[in-house]
């Protein structure tokens, strides 16, 4: 059976509701609760691109402790739960920042919420998941990042995208769209069900 990789950010855990805390309560700034509209968070923020930069790695190193208590998504601690009962093994490739205080928080929420995983990787913010799909077999691949899931398409991967208003600048793309949680576990928990193929 295929394995399972988890994107974490805007998959397993809301990171905007999060940060949108942050924002106000350490900075003062009031942003959209319906969040971006694309993927320069600049204009959601009203500040330029590089001040934006310079707020999520603060933010990512865990000032306030807003990053290890980022809210699970909608449907996310369940269907984690469930992959796990089916027997089923659970990956995540995370690109959040590379600093200590970064690491240690995201896997101490990755333990609050879902009691971890198989394996958890760390890209750099910036950085590309290439390696890290390339070096896998074929899996179930789930993110939210448009760029990140044609990659895993292109590896051969098979890609869940959670739809959001920020990744549908394309549309005719090689990758199932989905709108939450549960479209995803009731294909991969089919899948998991089925009796093998014998050659």
């Amino acid at each position: 059976m295929k394995k399972i990789i988890h994107d974490y950010d805007g998959c397993l855990v809301n990171y905007l509701e999060g940060f949108g805390a942050y924002l106000t309560d350490f900075h003062n700034l009031e942003v959209d609760p319906q969040g971006p509209k694309d993927y320069d968070l600049s204009k959601w923020v009203g500040l330029d691109r590089e001040k934006v930069l310079n707020l999520i790695l603060t933010f990512n190193s865990n000032q306030g402790g807003f990053f290890e208590r980022l809210p699970a998504m909608p449907g996310a601690i369940e269907a984690v739960s469930l992959f796990r009962e089916a027997g089923l093994v659970q990956e995540v490739v995370t690109a959040c920042h590379d600093a200590d205080s970064t690491k240690a928080a995201r896997l101490l929420n990755a333990e609050r919420h879902f009691g971890g995983f198989d394996g958890f990787e760390f890209v750099s913010m910036t950085g590309s998941k290439e390696v890290n799909f390339s070096r896998r077999d074929p899996s179930f691949l789930i993110e939210d990042n448009l760029k990140n899931a044609l990659l895993g398409a292109r590896l051969g991967h098979e890609v869940f995208l959670i739809d959001t208003p920020y990744n549908q600048c394309e549309k005719d793309i090689p990758v199932t769209r989905v709108t939450g949680w549960n479209q995803i576990t009731d294909v991969i928990l089919t899948r998991a069900a089925a009796p093998a193929l014998t050659p």
